[in-house]
C-alpha cells in the first residue's frame, strides 16, 4: 500500500510584503490555516429548524516561529498593518504539491521570552482577499 503522507516539518512558507520577501519555513514550529464562512440566518415564519445562507468568507493563519537573536526584518516585515501575500505549501513547494496563496494583512507578531525555554514569536494574518489554491 502506497503512501502520500508527509511530515509537517515539509512546510514551505513565505510573506511577500512591500520591504521585500521573507522564507518563513526555516524556524517554524506550527503552523496552521483556518478557512471560514460565516452565515446569515434567514429562519421565517414556519420554519422548524434554521435555515442559513452563506455570507462572507474570511481566512486566517498562524506560525509559531522559533526567534533569531540578529536583525529586525521579520519584527518590521510582519508588524501589525502590513498588508502582503502570504504563501505557503504544507507538503513543500515541488512541482505538483499543493499550493496557497492568500492576499492578507499581518496581525502582528506576540512574544515572549520564558526563563528555561526557546524564544517563539507568535504570527498572524488574516485574509483580506479570496485566497487561491493551486499547486506549485
Amino acid at each position: 500500500m502506497s503512501s502520500d503522507q508527509f511530515a509537517g516539518s515539509a512546510l514551505f512558507a513565505q510573506w511577500i510584503h512591500p520591504g521585500g520577501t521573507l522564507v518563513l519555513s526555516t524556524q517554524n514550529r506550527n503552523f496552521t490555516f483556518n478557512e471560514n464562512l460565516e452565515t446569515i440566518d434567514a429562519t421565517a415564519g414556519s420554519d422548524t429548524t434554521r435555515v442559513k445562507i452563506a455570507s462572507f468568507k474570511n481566512c486566517t493563519a498562524a506560525m509559531t516561529y522559533v526567534a533569531q537573536s540578529s536583525g529586525t526584518a521579520l519584527l518590521t516585515a510582519l508588524a501589525a498593518g502590513v498588508v502582503g501575500t502570504l504563501i505557503f505549501g504544507e507538503a513543500g513547494s515541488a512541482v505538483g504539491k499543493p499550493k496557497t496563496t492568500m492576499p492578507a494583512i499581518s496581525l502582528g507578531i506576540n512574544r515572549g521570552a520564558p526563563f528555561a525555554d526557546v524564544v517563539t514569536y507568535d504570527i498572524s494574518w488574516e485574509s483580506n482577499a479570496a485566497p487561491t489554491f493551486g499547486a506549485w
